[in-house]
């Protein structure tokens, strides 16, 4: 390497100077001499790409050496302990047991269990499990229809040996050819649920008053036929205006002479309409639905549990009593749920005592399970539908609409004198009671009736603000209480404002603790708008 010239070197004068051209032309010089020295561009970006490929290999580099750095001194990185803590997470969540994920599956909608199923094989392999498919709803939308294949047929092509509990949903439409896809469509599942399924219970909701065509009504019968002489396991049945098991003779006949399929526990529900007024059609349409299931009785007589409208076992003045009285002398049940909604008809009459009075002479043990909502409130229908020697085990009671144009209305008072008056008290071992209007004294009127009643385990109770006497009543199951009861839920609604809230809230929570000690449960919800449950039974 060539050195670089000093102050000393001899031959060398800093005096001497080239001439200013001679300068210019041998700097011209050594740039032309620089650039044909330069490489190809071709060799330039070839050594840019290595060079490029060097640095990505060095930043991949350094992380992984100084993560062998750290474990070989035990050192563990923040990124080190997320990603880890991120690994253990998903391989806790897929590694969960088979009886806590078919739980959180128990929770979700159908659409959201198949998006949970595409998680992990694991989660798949529960979604296949038979707890996920144990209950099946046959409830098609307008473009679910219009699918071809139908998603829910193809869910019950392969799942219908897991099905236990089905529910079939018609569809609410006017369109025709809607409607006759829909029964296309179920036709289909119960060929599938006849040659794979063994029920447990079945649950059908049809339109109100609504007939298919006859060339639909025997496709459809066809279908059904079989399928009940096919379910040797089925203990429940449940039909919501419907007709879909009374078209046809044979299979309630075949029904009467296999005890394999006879169910235990039947429901009719909805077939009239007591609140909203019928045109003559719809009436005509009731009152022979109505003809066929009375004459088709027979079907009830060894059903150990019925659950029906009231409508269906009580009759018109222009029939009768000793009729309405044969419907329960000539069964064999031994629970009565009966429903009743909105006023009584006034050409209607209910069961007597005495038609009661003889159930229980054959059946001791005869329990009657009463639902009633109502928006009148009168006297009528109350000393209608409850009457002596009925023996109501358990009582729903709902006033929770209050229409103007009904004056005459029933008292709270007067309606638990009522009820004293039928002995209801003697049976009683739930009773659920809504009360749209104020109470004036809530122990002045619970109280007596409470402590007569010697099987009462649950009561709840639904009112609006204000709740005057509650402080009272607690206190008098703490001093004295009824020696069966064991739950009271009271639900207030509309307190109104903070101060309200507070107030009632101090007032029950100091009950709450000490009911405790004595075996009483109460809980008390406190609600600032009107939130009086409606929910249908």
């Amino acid at each position: 390497m060539e050195c670089l010239p000093t102050e000393m070197d001899s031959d060398l004068s800093v005096y001497e100077t080239p001439e200013s051209g001679s300068t210019d032309s041998v700097e011209e010089f050594d740039k032309q001499e620089q650039w044909t020295e330069l490489p190809s561009p071709k060799i330039i970006q070839k050594v840019l790409f290595q060079f490029y490929n060097w640095i990505v290999l060095l930043l991949k580099w350094i992380p992984s050496s100084m993560d062998c750095f750290f474990h070989y001194f035990g050192i563990q990185s923040a990124e080190m302990v997320d990603s880890t803590e991120e690994r253990d997470k998903q391989a806790q969540w897929a590694e969960l047991p088979s009886l806590p994920l078919e739980r959180i599956y128990s929770f979700l909608s159908r659409h959201d269990q198949i998006n949970m199923s595409q998680v992990c094989r694991k989660w798949s392999e529960g979604f296949n499990s038979p707890s996920v498919w144990e209950t099946f709803r046959f409830s098609l939308t307008e473009s679910q229809l219009l699918m071809d294949p139908c998603p829910k047929i193809k869910c019950a092509e392969k799942y219908s040996r897991l099905f236990r509990h089905v529910e079939i949903d018609f569809i609410r439409t006017v369109n025709e050819y809607l409607i006759e896809t829909f029964c296309k469509r179920l036709i289909v599942l119960l060929d599938i649920l006849t040659r794979n399924s063994q029920l447990i219970s079945l649950k059908v909701r049809w339109l109100e008053f609504f007939f298919l065509s006859d060339t639909m009504k025997c496709e459809v019968q066809k279908a059904i036929d079989p399928f009940f002489k096919s379910q040797h396991q089925l203990k429940k049945v449940q039909f919501h205006s419907s007709y879909f098991a009374f078209q046809d003779d044979d299979h309630l006949n075949d029904t009467k002479v296999d005890n394999r399929c006879f169910p235990t526990h039947f429901v009719l529900r909805r077939f009239i309409d007591p609140i909203e007024s019928m045109d003559q059609e719809n009436t005509l349409a009731a009152q022979n639905l109505h003809a066929l299931l009375c004459e088709r009785f027979k079907i009830f007589r060894r059903l150990p549990t019925l659950q029906t409208d009231y409508s269906f076992i009580y009759n018109s003045t222009s029939t009768s009593q000793s009729d309405a009285g044969d419907t329960l002398e000539n069964s064999s049940f031994s629970k009565v749920i009966l429903n009743c909604y909105g006023s009584i008809p006034e050409h209607y009459r209910g069961l007597s005592s005495s038609a009661w009075r003889f159930r229980k002479q054959l059946c001791s043990d005869l329990q009657v399970e009463l639902y009633f909502e109502t928006d009148s409130q009168s006297r009528r229908d109350i000393e209608f539908l409850i009457v002596p020697d009925m023996p109501i085990t358990q009582l729903d009671y709902r006033f929770t609409v209050c229409k103007s144009e009904h004056a005459s209305i029933m008292e709270i008072d007067a309606l638990f004198n009522h009820l004293h008056t039928c002995k209801i008290n003697e049976h009683l071992v739930s009773l659920r009671l809504a009360w749209i209007l104020p109470i004036p004294d809530l122990a002045s009127i619970f109280i007596p009736f409470l402590q007569d009643c010697k099987k009462l385990k649950r009561f709840q109770l639904f009112i609006i603000y204000p709740a005057n006497g509650i402080d009272l009543l607690a206190r008098s199951w703490l001093e004295n209480r009824p020696e069966s009861l064991e739950e009271v839920s009271i639900d207030v609604s509309h307190v109104g404002n903070e101060d309200n809230y507070r107030g009632l809230k101090n007032l029950v929570t100091e009950y709450v603790s000490l009911l405790k000690l004595v075996g009483l449960n109460l809980e008390a919800k406190l609600n600032f708008g009107k939130t009086i449950f409606r929910e249908s039974i």
